[in-house]
């Protein structure tokens, strides 16, 4: 089986893309690169180039709530909105840290989490002063050592006479 062995003997011709199955190149071919539109919404006239896309479009015209939450009243149109709302609830996919078991809902933000507060790592070193920072802190130290630049050029330059003539 080509899937075991990543094996795509299949290629799009438009954009190079391979594929393991004719069929997958055909519905490729037809999903990204077609511009006909052959499901139509009933309700509203709109046209998908899937079926799939015409039935997620369908609950926008329904009422119908077919997804609820197990821990209160709630109920949803879309899964992806049930699945979101799950999370306000400490359920799903939750990012837990190993030092202080702090949880966070993408691992980006778990590992941004670790590197600031458990490593001490500070990768950005300012160019004026002997400080190191982490990111966020950095660009807003940045910022601060500018306005400073900036305010000391502005004193220097009030106190001192801009042309001195003789006389």
């Amino acid at each position: 089986m080509r899937v075991h062995t990543g094996d795509k003997p299949y290629k799009c011709s438009l954009c190079g893309k391979s594929c393991s199955t004719s069929s997958n190149l055909q519905s490729h071919k037809r999903y990204i690169h077609s511009t006909t539109r052959s499901y139509n919404c009933h309700y509203c006239g709109q046209l998908f180039k899937s079926s799939s896309d015409l039935k997620r479009h369908d609950c926008i015209h329904s009422t119908a709530k077919l997804y609820s939450c197990r821990h209160c009243s709630d109920s949803f149109t879309l899964s992806s909105q049930l699945k979101t709302h799950l999370k306000s609830h400490n359920e799903g996919c939750w990012f837990t840290c190993y030092i202080c078991e702090k949880t966070y809902r993408r691992n980006g933000y778990l590992k941004k989490h670790i590197q600031m507060c458990h490593t001490g790592m500070k990768p950005f070193i300012c160019t004026e002063c002997p400080h190191c920072y982490f990111g966020v802190h950095f660009t807003s130290h940045r910022s601060k050592m500018a306005a400073a630049a900036i305010l000391n050029f502005t004193q220097n330059t009030m106190t001192k006479p801009l042309i001195q003539i003789d006389t």
